[in-house]
Order: C-alpha cells, then structure tokens, then sequence
C-alpha cells in the first residue's frame, strides 16, 4: 500500500521515496528479527514451515490499515499537507509493508539454509 500511495496518490518526491525506502529497510530489519526470535522449523523436502502463532501479524494489518485510511482521509480533505507530515506517514506505512517482506524474505533464507525436521504434511481430499 504505501508504494501504492507514492506511485499515485503523492506526486514523486525525492523526500517521499527516501522516506519509502529508509522505511521498508528499517521494517525488512524488524520482520526479519520477528520471525528469527520465533525458532521456525523446516522441512525442506515437503517445502512446510512451522511457525508458532502470534499476534504480530494481525497488530501490523491493523496498523496499516489505520496509517493508509488516515492518509487517504487527509488527502481528500487537506490537498496541501505539509512534506514533513506526508513523509512521516508514508514512513509509518513503509516500516509496516517492509515487516511483512523480512519475515518473507526470513523464510525463504531458513527454507533455504534450515536446520530441517521432519514435519507431518497435510493429506488433502
């Protein structure tokens, strides 16, 4: 949503795509860290990752949710926000988008890497 929001909402900017992108690092750090302190397991062979359930997930949707309707409210009533203020909030939204890539991107890498178990598949009818 948020390179959504800089793609169409926003006139390009370089002060919006720095804040887009220091943003979606610093959360790719964040989701990266999450999903780490979380011991996933493996199993490479049935390509299956087990992770323990958390609220994180549904802590970052409803936050981006807020951030983008916010934003998307005070776009159609102020025209004129201030740059600080729009940067501040696609920054908020950036950190969200960029948690969800790090913990993908974390997943992948300990598919790739492991430790592997042994996890039961899933029979499907």
């Amino acid at each position: 949503m948020s390179i959504n929001e800089v793609t169409t909402s926003l006139h390009l900017n370089t002060a919006y795509i720095t804040a887009c992108l220091i943003g979606l690092a610093l959360g790719a750090c964040l989701g990266w860290w999450q999903f780490k302190m979380l011991k996933i397991q493996v199993d490479q062979t049935k390509k299956l990752l087990k992770i323990e359930g958390s609220w994180f997930a549904l802590f970052l949707i409803l936050i981006t949710f807020i951030v983008k309707y916010y934003v998307g409210y005070s776009l159609a009533v102020n025209q004129n926000m201030s740059l600080q203020f729009t940067c501040g909030l696609l920054f908020v939204s950036s950190i969200f988008t960029g948690a969800f890539i790090g913990r993908l991107f974390y997943g992948i890498y300990k598919l790739k890497v492991g430790p592997h178990v042994e996890l039961p598949g899933r029979k499907y009818r």
